[in-house]
This record gives structure tokens, C-alpha cells and sequence, in this order.
């Protein structure tokens, strides 16, 4: 009987073919059809097994996050909808990653990986491409917090003490090669007009990137934070800025980081056409009068423009359509020296 036994065990073993080393690592490196779900971003704690409900709920959570991450933009409402019922269906592994901090056990995340197969055909039916990883621009961030009259430099070293500003994580789903100045490098701040060319310049040229990010909080008050942006290419050309508030800073980054990257997409495509589309936000708009005068002012000082339409009006605040052809970084660069111009972001064509 012990040698009946044995001799089915050596068969089942012959059979079984373990997966190789490069196998594992393949699985487990880090790819655009992964991601990280922070354990304080879940609706429900984890346990060491999760059955089928869990992961289908976990996945379609996920699902926007995984957009952005593998297009580099996001989903309209309606398709964001329709992936969120498939999202079970895409979802190939998980993993749960202990949080560690100095050594300590403090939570847990949930790490997701994707089909790439099952992703893209779906993708692909409603119009949207896989951003290549070759094509994505690597960024320096040089980013600052303003509080109680004080500065701050978000650098690589002060941020390993700020709990509260997880940036290094907020990061990872955009699959974008970005990385934090030094302490030690001189600080750029995203200041309206202006003129640190040949610190831009430098910095891009040291750290061998091929854009910089200078983004500053302002906490007016506990309750109150804005954060504004600039991006600059290796020209010290800003090809992209904003503003925004009303939000936890750990947002107000997120959503900074979703413009920049789509920005950053339809700045590839744009690049690769005749004619441009802009979407130019003005303030301080106060009157019919004053718009015809910025108008005026831009037909005039930016002659890359060949129409203009109002798209959409608030209170004291205006976005225009341009039309433009040549240049975009040049476009921007005249865009940037009207006095009401706020935000300057790229639009894809039809």
C-alpha cells in the first residue's frame, strides 16, 4: 500500500509545474493594471480572506482610479457606470499589504491586479487608449505648504514626518515617473509671471526630468486650504496651471495631479496635430465690457489664435474656447501673460 501511495504522489508531482522566479516577480511587479487601495480609503476593514461581494465592491471602487491610471484620464459619469458592473469581471489577484511604520504593524491596504485584456477591450469600446508607459513624461515636484505665516518645503526628507500629507502615495496610481526635490535644491514657488528661467531650466537639467511641478498649499485656517500649480517644461515654458479649493489638501492633490495628467495627454495628441484647442479660464471678470477687453487683448498679443468662444460664465469668472494653431508650448507661454488668465488646460480633439 506505501509503495501504491508513493508511487501516486511521484505522478502528482510530475505534473505540477511551480511557477518560476521571474514568473513570481512578473506577478508582482508593479504595472499600470495594479493598484494600491489605502486601508483608510476602504468602507469596510480587511480580513485575511475576502469572499466574492468584497472584491466586487473593492473593484468597483477602483475602477475610476484604474482609468486614470492606464489612460491617464478619467471616465465620464456614464462610463465610469457601466465599468464599475464589469469590474468583478476584470479583477485577476489581490493581495493585503500590511502598512508598516517604524517597524509597527498600523493598518492594512489591498492591493488589486487587473486583466490587461480585460481592461483594454473595454476600454477600447468606449474610445479610450492605454497611455503608453514609454510616452509618460517623468516630473520633479517642487512643492510648498504655507501655514500660520510660516513655509514649508515639501521635500522628499520633510515629507516622511507628515503624516498628513501622504503625497508619496497619493502618487502612485497616476503611473507617472515623479519624484520630490531635495531639501537641498533651491525652492521654486508657482508664482504668477514668473521670471526663475534659469532655476527652472537647471533644476530640470540636473535631475534629468522632463517637466517640473511647482505647487503651494495655503491654510488660511484649519478649515480653509487652496492649492495652486504651474508646470513648466525644460523651456521654463508653463504649459499648465491652476487653482483650487474647498477641499482636504490630500484632495486638492488628487485632483491637481488628474489635471496635470490629462493635460499631459492631450498635450501629446495636440502635438501630433495642425490645430490646437485650449480651454482658457479668466478672473476678476466683472462685466461684458472688461470681457471684450481681455478678448481684445488676446487677439491682439496672441495672434497663434484664430477664434475664441465663451464656454461657460460664473461670478467673476469665465472659460473660453480657443482656437489656435502652431506652437503649444508658445501658445501657452502668450496665454500666460494675459493679466485675468487663470487656468490654461489643453482640450483633445473629437
Amino acid at each position: 500500500m506505501r509503495s501504491l501511495h508513493a508511487f501516486i504522489l511521484s505522478l502528482l508531482l510530475a505534473t505540477i509545474t511551480l511557477p518560476s522566479q521571474a514568473a513570481i516577480e512578473s506577478e508582482s511587479k508593479d504595472s499600470l493594471y495594479q493598484l494600491t487601495i489605502l486601508g483608510e480609503e476602504l468602507p469596510i476593514p480587511l480580513k485575511s480572506k475576502l469572499n466574492k461581494r468584497e472584491l466586487g465592491q473593492f473593484a468597483a471602487q477602483a475602477v475610476d482610479r484604474l482609468v486614470v491610471r492606464v489612460t491617464g484620464k478619467s471616465a465620464s459619469r456614464e462610463q465610469l457606470t457601466l465599468f464599475q458592473k464589469s469590474a468583478a469581471k476584470w479583477l485577476k489577484s489581490y493581495r493585503i499589504l500590511p502598512e508598516m511604520v517604524d517597524g509597527v504593524r498600523v493598518g492594512d491596504n489591498l492591493e488589486l491586479v487587473f486583466d490587461e485584456t480585460k481592461v483594454q477591450q473595454a476600454l477600447a469600446a468606449e474610445g479610450l487608449n492605454e497611455w503608453s508607459e514609454r510616452l509618460r513624461p517623468s516630473i520633479i515636484l517642487m512643492g510648498s505648504l504655507i501655514e500660520a505665516g510660516q513655509l514649508t518645503k515639501l521635500s522628499q526628507q520633510s515629507l516622511q514626518y507628515r503624516l498628513d500629507l501622504p503625497l508619496e502615495k497619493l502618487n502612485q496610481p497616476f503611473a507617472l515617473p515623479m519624484e520630490f526635490a531635495k531639501e537641498s535644491d533651491q525652492w521654486l514657488l508657482p508664482v504668477a509671471g514668473s521670471t526663475q528661467v534659469d532655476k527652472i531650466q537647471q533644476m530640470l537639467a540636473v535631475s534629468a526630468k522632463d517637466y517640473l511641478l511647482a505647487f503651494k498649499f495655503f491654510a488660511e485656517n484649519a478649515d480653509t486650504i487652496s492649492l495652486d500649480w504651474k508646470l513648466y517644461d525644460r523651456s521654463a515654458l508653463q504649459i499648465s496651471s491652476g487653482f483650487i479649493n474647498q477641499a482636504p489638501a490630500t484632495q486638492l492633490y488628487q485632483i491637481m495631479l488628474m489635471q496635470i495628467s490629462k493635460d499631459l495627454v492631450a498635450l501629446e495628441t495636440l502635438r501630433t496635430q495642425n490645430e490646437q484647442t485650449l480651454t482658457l479660464q479668466l478672473s476678476g471678470i466683472d462685466s461684458y465690457e472688461m470681457l471684450n477687453a481681455v478678448k481684445e487683448e488676446i487677439a491682439n498679443n496672441v495672434p497663434l489664435i484664430e477664434s475664441l468662444s465663451v464656454s461657460e460664465v460664473s461670478l467673476k469668472s469665465v472659460s473660453l474656447n480657443a482656437n489656435a494653431k502652431g506652437d503649444v508650448a508658445r501658445i501657452v507661454q502668450l496665454l500666460s501673460s494675459v493679466e485675468n488668465a487663470q487656468d490654461i488646460h489643453f482640450s483633445e480633439a473629437d
